[in-house]
């Protein structure tokens, strides 16, 4: 089956549909765009949003904003600032509620996510980001407070019924594909005339493995040059010819940018469509999550109509990733 992954609720948290946030009031009282701050990039019932959120927000996307076309940039830039207003709103209603975390929750999470990334990869994250480990874990607590929030808030969502189900699965056939697989392995050298040679080693009854063990040059030699499962689609320009070997074939010599190349297979799956008893626990799980997901959106959406937002136009439209 192929999943078109959802960001998980609530780990998602503020993520709401993509949408134009200038919010037109009426009335006495309402702030105009040039009222505002000339460091604010948006107002909340008159509170400033500091530009600062907004450039750092952009800056964790990794998109660099001077490659991008003008209408893709404020695109770009109006969504990002959808994104920190309604967190924003988040955490307001959180404090309106009085809903915190302690230090000790916030320790688990800071511990589970070194764990889960490595130090490493922590400190590479980091750095990517352009965050202190104190600066993240300013951000995690502020995460985990969303999170407390929109889970005691937010009604859950009925799960899908059988029948919702069945019908989803007989109305979305292609989600349901599995492409055409083989358990592949290879060999690699330098030269055309080595692996004509070790062809000729093969096709006489030499074992596959041992001689990728003694030869090949890539990175799977040690383990007999098994590459595991590929599919039809998602392979390197020059090895589509393995899916035209049947098992225990030996492929002619295949020149690529990696070298000489030598294949086999040992098994060959065809393209196929998962049946509805195999898909049914994990498309269940994905429907009640995007059920779910709908809920948040809906909740946060009431949250920002009720709010009197105005967004800096001019500033936002000058704005290129610094305040």
């Amino acid at each position: 089956m192929r999943h078109h992954p959802f960001m998980g609720w609530p780990d998602r948290l503020w993520h709401a549909p993509l949408s134009v946030l200038i919010v037109w009031a009426l009335g006495a009282g309402v702030a105009r765009a040039d009222d505002l701050l000339p460091t604010a990039i948006a107002t909340i019932d008159g509170v400033p949003v500091p530009a600062e959120r907004l450039s750092t927000a952009l800056r964790e996307t990794g998109v660099s904003l001077a490659s991008l076309e003008a209408e893709d940039l404020d695109r770009l830039k109006r969504e990002i600032l959808t994104e920190v207003i309604d967190h924003e709103l988040l955490l307001r209603e959180a404090r309106d509620r009085g809903i915190r975390v302690s230090d000790a929750d916030v320790a688990r999470a800071v511990a589970q996510a070194r764990a889960d990334l490595g130090s490493e990869e922590f400190s590479a994250v980091l750095k990517e980001r352009g965050l202190t480990v104190v600066e993240w874990e300013g951000r995690l607590r502020a995460q985990l407070i969303v999170s407390r929030l929109l889970s005691t808030a937010v009604p859950l969502a009925p799960a899908p019924t059988e029948a919702e189900l069945k019908t989803y699965y007989d109305r979305h056939p292609d989600e349901f594909l599995e492409a055409e697989a083989v358990d592949a392995s290879q060999i690699v050298v330098a030269t055309a005339s080595a692996a004509e040679a070790l062809r000729t080693l093969l096709l006489n009854g030499a074992p596959f493995g041992e001689v990728a063990a003694a030869y090949s040059t890539a990175p799977e030699a040690a383990d007999g040059g098994r590459l595991g499962f590929v599919e039809r689609g998602s392979v390197p320009e020059g090895f589509e010819v393995l899916f035209s070997l049947t098992p225990g074939e030996i492929s002619p010599v295949v020149h690529t940018i990696f070298g000489y190349h030598l294949f086999t297979i040992s098994e060959h799956q065809p393209a196929s469509r998962s049946t509805y008893r195999d898909v049914t626990d994990t498309l269940r799980e994905q429907l009640h999550r995007a059920r779910q997901e709908e809920a948040v959106d809906t909740w946060i959406r009431e949250r920002r109509s009720k709010a009197v937002i105005v967004i800096n136009e001019p500033l936002l439209a000058g704005f290129h990733g610094k305040p």
